[in-house]
């Protein structure tokens, strides 16, 4: 039996603000993050903003950054100083940061290629214990538009409320398939509408250990937002040939 190739009109995800089309600059988020290494409850999203926080002000060529709590209140909102000292030292004592050394009043953090969980020992496992998250391949990293951190969507308060946990998982889930030039959106293969079905794949939730109950009310959350939306595309699909 042949193959062929024929055109499918089918809704795709578009992620916005910030496609690939329209935001200047990005920055790297390792993509373990939204792929199934961790399972719930290691990060608390006050946990992740902070690793979000140091990626997007780290430096490239050195994997260190220099922000601490003043500059994480004017991207991310307020947190009280005790509470950010305690979330620094949960991230310190697990291996996701280092302290790199301090000027004065300031500290210079190393971001670090963050553990692996270990789910027979259960505890995180350094894969290269005080190695430093330096390059920005995109085999390794997510590609995030910087204007997810300026324009406040991973920070402070959004439209209709702050962001979860869970919203803020899917939305980098889907950055790291989001492929415009070959898909039109993010990859057809893990979600699409045809003919009125929706098509999910269960790497889409179960990464980010999310429900398929979970995943909806957290795409609905986007959608809501305006940071998602669906649009009518062609795509490629095989058709078998019955006659031959």
């Amino acid at each position: 039996m042949a193959k062929a190739i024929t055109k499918a009109a089918k809704l795709l995800l578009r992620l916005n603000p910030g496609t690939f089309e329209l935001s200047p600059t990005f920055f790297a988020v390792p993509r373990c993050y939204v792929d199934g290494y961790f399972p719930p409850g290691v990060l608390s999203l006050s946990e992740f903003r902070r690793i979000i926080h140091l990626c997007y002000t780290r430096n490239v060529d050195y994997g260190t950054a220099w922000a601490g709590n003043k500059d994480y209140d004017k991207l991310f909102g307020y947190i009280n100083p005790k509470d950010f000292k305690r979330q620094e030292g949960s991230l310190i004592s697990r291996g996701f940061i280092a302290v790199d050394s301090t000027r004065g009043t300031a500290t210079q953090y190393s971001i670090l290629v963050p553990p692996m969980y270990d789910s027979e020992r259960n505890a995180l496992v350094p894969l290269n214990p005080g190695s430093v998250f330096k390059s920005s391949k995109v085999d390794s990293f997510i590609m995030v538009p910087s204007s997810i951190v300026t324009d406040e969507v991973l920070s402070k308060r959004y439209a209709f409320g702050e962001l979860d946990l869970n919203e803020v998982l899917l939305l980098l889930k889907f950055y790291r398939h989001n492929a415009l030039l070959a898909f039109g959106g993010v990859d057809h293969n893990l979600f699409n509408v045809q003919n009125g079905q929706t098509f999910v794949s269960n790497s889409a939730f179960m990464d980010i250990n999310l429900s398929r109950d979970e995943f909806q009310i957290a795409l609905d959350g986007l959608m809501n937002r305006g940071l998602v939306s669906l649009q009518e595309v062609n795509a490629d699909r095989f058709v078998i040939d019955n006659s031959l």
